[in-house]
């Protein structure tokens, strides 16, 4: 069931977020390719074979709708550190998937590239440590100096999504170059990226709060002309 969508106002890119039902009556062979059959057949564990029908499902509708080539015809190649990625015709189709419980987010933009992120605003994380490992000692310091509790998961989980959103656009590893990726925490733009990104300032990442408990990120950069 689709819970939240978004238009950019410049058509820059769109993004749309789906509840995951309990069960899922959809038939694969009328989605999957031989390929990702096989990946199903071989995952044994059943959360992660509900996910997988479930994204993949929403995101070979989206992409035949737009496309005209059937679901089970679309096949995927991968980039970086394991980014999807789908050509048409000449015309590149960037999008990017993230899972959250159960909730699935696909983003899509034919102007460039994008990266998309889902993070639930945890109760209980180890904030402190987790901070000091993947943070910069400024991105620390702001989230410690909030002391309202609430407050402070919201700045963490706003830095976390946002790093992991532009990381993604890049196919850059999460885990591996977190800490190369900074934000300014006072107006919550980009202080610095790796030297493969570009220049940070053909970069754009934005935040949506309107899923309560979520924070959404996207990353995207606008593909140059020529």
């Amino acid at each position: 069931m689709k819970i939240f969508e978004f238009q950019h106002p410049e058509q820059l890119y769109s993004f749309e977020v789906f509840r995951r039902p309990a069960d899922f009556s959809k038939d694969p062979q009328s989605f999957l390719n031989s390929t990702e059959l096989n990946d199903l057949a071989n995952m044994n564990n059943s959360e992660r074979r509900s996910q997988y029908l479930h994204s993949r499902y929403h995101l070979k509708q989206k992409l035949s709708a737009m496309t005209q080539i059937l679901p089970q015809e679309i096949f995927f190649e991968k980039k970086g550190e394991g980014k999807l990625v789908f050509q048409f015709e000449n015309q590149q189709l960037d999008f990017n998937l993230s899972h959250s419980a159960d909730l699935i987010a696909l983003g899509f933009t034919q102007q460039g590239w994008i990266g998309i992120d889902l993070e639930a605003i945890r109760k209980s994380i180890s904030i402190v440590e987790i901070a000091k490992k993947y943070f910069s000692a400024i991105e620390t310091n702001f989230l410690l100096a909030e002391k309202n509790h609430e407050k402070q998961k919201l700045v963490f989980s706003k830095l976390w999504s946002g790093k992991e959103a532009l990381l993604k656009a890049a196919a850059g590893g999460v885990f591996k170059n977190v800490r190369e990726v900074n934000l300014n925490c006072e107006n919550w733009s980009i202080a610095g990226l790796p030297k493969s990104f570009g220049n940070p300032a053909d970069w754009q990442l934005h935040f949506f709060t309107e899923i309560e408990s979520y924070i959404l990120s996207v990353a995207f950069r606008k593909r140059q002309a020529g």
